[in-house]
């Protein structure tokens, strides 16, 4: 973000300014924890905390000013700006910035994928262009605001995840993200608790396309139920990508190699590369197809796009492979599951695996009505894929042990911890060296601390 003063930050939001508003900043946080000197502090009231219990935490550890709803007291030289509602502040700060440049900007949804969809698209375009990307997961309507502030001159292009939970986010965060070329990445039993079923979720995730300009792109997976149809809808440049006849960008093969990478063979228009992939799972396939249909688009050669595709950097917890020191293999896909995202690191698994494979799922949360028979389905993929162990975190997940016993699996294979802590012992009992583990739920299950423990950490 370029400079801008208290004075034109009361004129962009149309607000009460106190204090001084001479000085100017460049960077905007909503962690306090985050402050450094200079910056200026929006004060969110979320779910669990009020920003505004540490603003003093941010005039000590150097904010310039701060954005509140509400009067506060305002140290020598700084400034603060009161508003009606500080998280549309910062989003109208987003809106003011992302409308001062041009950048080429890809917006990214879909149920399952567009995290790694969007850091393997950033880094092929890292290879032609100055290129800003979601950090992370920051893909909702706190995090995609603070990427937009990121923006300046330096950056020509400007990779963005978009998520949502309910109807009308992905319209808000297209409208402060103004992409010109849109990707869906699938359809899925995803955030049912609020948008009741799947023709909730398609006209949530369209949303996306009815933001997009006509002379732009839409880039989507023709593989997939429902997003061929949706894809009519628009009126601009359409391609298709996936392992189908009729798409434009076709997967022809993929083949695993080791625990490392994937070897995938696509025909690019009328050309056929194969591209080496350092992810795994039929679906990071699909991500990769995704990424490279960007790319063909906008005219990128092949071999940049091979390699950009090796210089990704994923965001964690996303089917990371780790080798323990004991020798066995730990795949942490410990950020969130819902049945598609379950069923994929399920096939991972089986792909890997040498010795035992351990299962560990946590509850598979916001599924609404669905969430029953998601449960015990998982069960039933457990017991298919041949899993040695299953090992079951939550309520819900205790569900899973039902389908899984009630498909033939042995009870005694089958446990249910109250906690991560008594989950990392029992792995630690039962694994030997060349086994794997596999360890996924939901994000509000923090299955990543049975990592830790297995790590030996706090």
């Amino acid at each position: 973000m370029e400079p801008v003063t208290g004075f034109e930050t009361e004129k962009i939001l149309k607000a009460k300014l106190k204090g001084s508003g001479v000085a100017s900043y460049q960077r905007v946080v909503i962690d306090s924890r985050n402050v450094e000197a200079g910056d200026v502090f929006v004060a969110i009231i979320g779910e669990r905390n009020d920003g505004h219990d540490f603003i003093s935490q941010a005039w000590e550890r150097g904010a310039l000013g701060v954005i509140v709803s509400r009067d506060v007291p305002v140290p020598a030289g700084c400034f603060a700006i009161i508003v009606r509602d500080t998280l549309w502040a910062l989003q109208e700060l987003a809106r003011f910035n992302r409308q001062r440049y041009d950048p080429l900007v890809v917006g990214i949804t879909g149920s399952n994928g567009k995290t790694t969809t969007k850091d393997l698209t950033a880094a092929i375009l890292k290879e032609k262009y100055p290129t800003l990307k979601t950090p992370g997961n920051l893909n909702n309507q706190y995090g995609l605001p603070l990427v937009l502030i990121e923006l300046d001159p330096t950056f020509e292009a400007v990779v963005v995840e978009m998520g949502m939970s309910e109807m009308g986010e992905i319209k808000l965060l297209a409208d402060l993200a103004g992409p010109n070329i849109g990707v869906l990445t699938n359809i899925g039993p995803a955030h049912l608790e609020s948008l009741g079923d799947l023709e909730g979720v398609q006209k949530a995730k369209g949303e996306l396309i009815d933001a997009l300009p006509p002379e732009g792109a839409l880039i989507f997976n023709g593989d997939d139920e429902y997003l061929p149809d949706m894809a009519q809808q628009y009126q601009g440049k359409k391609v298709p990508f996936g392992f189908g006849p009729d798409n434009m960008i076709r997967g022809q093969e993929m083949r695993v190699v080791g625990t490392s990478y994937i070897a995938l063979g696509v025909y690019v228009g009328e050309e056929y590369h194969i591209f080496k992939v350092p992810l795994l799972g039929r679906h990071n396939a699909y991500n990769a197809l995704a990424a490279i249909a960007v790319a063909w688009h906008l005219g990128i050669p092949a071999s940049t796009i091979a390699d950009g595709i090796l210089q990704v950097e994923t965001s964690g917890m996303r089917m990371d492979i780790v080798v323990h020191v004991d020798g066995y293999t730990i795949i942490d896909d410990a950020y969130n599951s819902n049945p598609p995202s379950l069923k994929n690191a399920l096939e991972v698994l089986n792909e890997i695996a040498g010795g035992q494979k351990i299962v560990v799922l946590g509850d598979m949360l916001e599924l609404g009505e669905a969430s029953r028979d998601a449960h015990l389905q998982a069960g039933r993929w457990v017991k298919e894929m041949g899993a040695d162990w299953l090992i079951t975190r939550g309520e819900m997940a205790k569900l899973m042990g039902k389908g899984a016993l009630e498909s033939g699996m042995p009870r005694y294979r089958i446990n249910h911890c109250t906690s991560n802590e008594e989950a990392a012992i029992m792995i630690k009992e039962i694994i030997k060296p060349q086994d794997t583990v596999l360890i996924k739920g939901s994000r509000g299950m923090k299955m990543e601390e049975i990592i830790r423990g297995l790590k030996g950490e706090e």
